[in-house]
């Protein structure tokens, strides 16, 4: 019998910054295998993971990674995502797990806080194209989420 693949991990983020845009695509470019998937909190999948996850659609402070049944947001999801690029970017994220969990979500809130003024917002979510391979759909979302119960957010501080 083959084994069922490892579903991949999926990146939630508001797709109307620019900044988040920018670092995700930072994160496609250094991805080696391909492992991540991308969902913009506008979609319909973006939607089901905030209900599930009891986010508020008019605070999106930061961007969420489901992975291997729990989700992981602010330095928590940054320290996981640089883990799995190549060196050096994952030296970075061994890094990010030295500093206290307080300390690193401290600095991401203070950028979340300007990231649209420093860097401005597109009018409408611009990036993954409805028909890019790299972006998730509504079942791998029911598959990453499965096992949550509405509105709890596991681990979202667990590094």
């Amino acid at each position: 019998m083959t084994p069922l693949p490892k579903p991949h991990p999926i990146i939630v983020f508001d797709g109307e910054c620019r900044l988040c845009i920018a670092s995700l695509r930072f994160v496609e470019n250094r991805d080696r295998h391909q492992e991540f998937r991308y969902v913009p909190f506008q979609s319909a999948a973006g939607r089901v993971v905030m209900e599930r996850l009891a986010m508020d659609p008019a605070a999106l402070d930061s961007f969420v990674l489901l992975e291997q049944g729990r989700a992981f947001a602010k330095s928590a999801a940054w320290s996981r995502i640089l883990l799995a690029l190549a060196f050096p970017w994952s030296w970075w994220g061994w890094g990010m797990r030295l500093v206290p969990t307080a300390i690193g979500d401290h600095v991401y809130d203070f950028v979340g806080r300007h990231r649209l003024s420093w860097f401005g917002r597109n009018e409408t979510c611009v990036w993954p194209a409805p028909d890019d391979p790299l972006g998730a759909d509504l079942a791998e979302v029911h598959a990453a989420l499965d096992g949550f119960a509405p509105g709890k957010r596991s681990a979202s501080g667990t590094r």
